[in-house]
């Protein structure tokens, strides 16, 4: 469990699920994630993660979609401000 004011970061996951209900968003990772403690990573295998949100306001996240085009082309797009709404 990652308690409060720890710091998480979610580079090169990809999710094939977000859902926000109830203050609790929740990330479904099929292909997993690695947690990386200052020991050793461990892969988590097929996993989820559930963020409880303590107020309306969420802010320190960055959130980035990477879309690819029918062109082959991939785009980043900046969803940090309308995260939550978006979801």
């Amino acid at each position: 469990m990652i308690k409060e004011n720890e710091k998480v970061g979610l580079h090169d996951c990809r999710t094939n699920s977000i859902q926000y209900n109830n203050s609790v968003m929740i990330f479904e990772f099929p292909e997993g994630y690695y947690l990386l403690n200052g020991k050793e990573p461990k892969h988590t295998g097929k996993a989820e993660m559930k963020c409880h949100i303590l107020d309306e306001v969420i802010d320190g996240i960055s959130v980035y979609i990477y879309r690819k085009m029918p062109s082959g082309k991939v785009i980043r797009e900046d969803w940090s401000d309308n995260f939550v709404t978006a979801v």
